[in-house]
This record gives C-alpha cells, structure tokens and sequence, in this order.
C-alpha cells in the first residue's frame, strides 16, 4: 500500500516539477482544487469505505489521505520555487482547512451518522420485523432482554448493532455506573446483558433505538 501511495505521488508530481511555468499554473490549480475536496469527500464517505472493506477500507483511506496532504505540501513548495514568491504560502490555507475538517468529521462521526440517516430505515424495519412476529435474520444479534441488528460487521473482536431499548435510556445506562444509577433493576440487566460483549461506544439514533460498538 505504501509502494502503491509513493508511485502515485510520484506520478502526479513529476509532470508538474518538469512542466512550463504557464502549464504547471494551470496544473496546480487543478491539483489544489481537486485534492481538497477528494479529501473532504473521502472523509463524508469514510465510513462506506471501512464497512465495506473493513481494515483494507482503513490503510485506503490513511494512504489516500496522506498521498492528498503530501501532494499539497510538493506542488506548492514547487510552486513557490518555480515562481520565486514566497507569498504563494497561502496555498497550504486549503488543505490546513481540508484537514481540520476531515479531522472533525472523523471525530465526531459524521461519516457514519450520514449513512444511519440514510439507512437506518431499512435496518430499523428488519429489527421490528424480528421484535414482533420473531421473524428469523442471520443479522439478529441478542443481548438478554436487549435485541439489535448488525449495523457493520467490523473487523477481529469488534462489530456495530443497532439496538432497540424498550426503556429508551441505553446511553445513560453507558454513562453512569450502578452508584449513581437510581433503578438498580435495569442498570443490573443491563450489565449482565453486556458483561462478555460490551458496548464502547455509543450513538441515538431515535427513541429507542441506538447504535452500539461491541468489542467481545
């Protein structure tokens, strides 16, 4: 994979390091275009990618991120080189910004709340499916009183599921501990439901509904 990132930067430089200075404006500007919003849309699409193609998705998406951020460091390093103005700095604003971007995107899993808002319907009407008429899915998962549906398969010791809670209060049972919990029923239930497989990370998607990281 690091073979593969090196000859592709090598080979969208290359043409601009020994291009005419008209031309290589030209194709710097394209380049600087481009690659910024390649990289914001690969990090909007991130989470397809990792799904998808699980630690494979991963590396493509670190290398392609790197080859995008080393591209624009190259050409306008070149750039200012080429044209003996220093000025042309400004042109690393874009992918400052690009990659602060990206960063948050990741951070706060915007990538993955997109495609729940995209799909969650799909997944939600197989789960209620199974919830009232027990109708049989590979894709069911149960957690004791808790049922859910694989959400991405993942990769070694980790997977999603999207839950359905009866009680709607998942994520504060995630957050609190039997101390502060005042129903010690549930928060007991809930313990023991995810005692071998627990939750480490969580989102609410809707009432009732929640999607939980499981690491077994």
């Amino acid at each position: 994979m690091i073979f593969i990132t090196i000859f592709l930067l090598l080979a969208i430089y290359f043409p601009f390091l020994f291009s005419e200075t008209k031309k290589s404006q030209v194709y710097f500007n394209i380049i600087i275009i481009v690659s910024n919003i390649a990289l914001i849309f690969l990090s909007i699409f991130s989470f397809y990618l990792v799904r998808s193609l699980s630690f494979i998705g991963v590396l493509i998406y670190i290398n392609l991120s790197i080859l995008i951020i080393l591209l624009n460091i190259l050409f306008t390093i070149t750039n200012i080189i080429k044209t003996k103005k220093i000025g042309k700095l400004f042109f690393l604003l874009p992918i400052l910004f690009s990659t602060l971007f990206s960063f948050l995107i990741i951070k706060n899993q915007i990538s993955e709340k997109i495609a729940l808002k995209i799909e969650f319907a799909k997944y939600k009407k197989e789960l209620d499916r199974y919830i009232a008429n027990n109708t049989k899915s590979e894709n069911i998962r149960i957690f004791d009183n808790y049922v859910g549906i694989i959400w991405d398969p993942g990769f070694l010791d980790n997977y999603s599921v999207i839950i359905y809670d009866k009680n709607n209060n998942l994520d504060i049972l995630y957050n609190s501990s039997g101390d502060i919990f005042e129903n010690k029923e549930i928060y007991n239930e809930f313990k023991k439901a995810f005692e071998y497989e627990k939750i480490v990370d969580i989102i609410k998607i809707e009432d009732n509904y929640f999607r939980c990281n499981i690491n077994q």
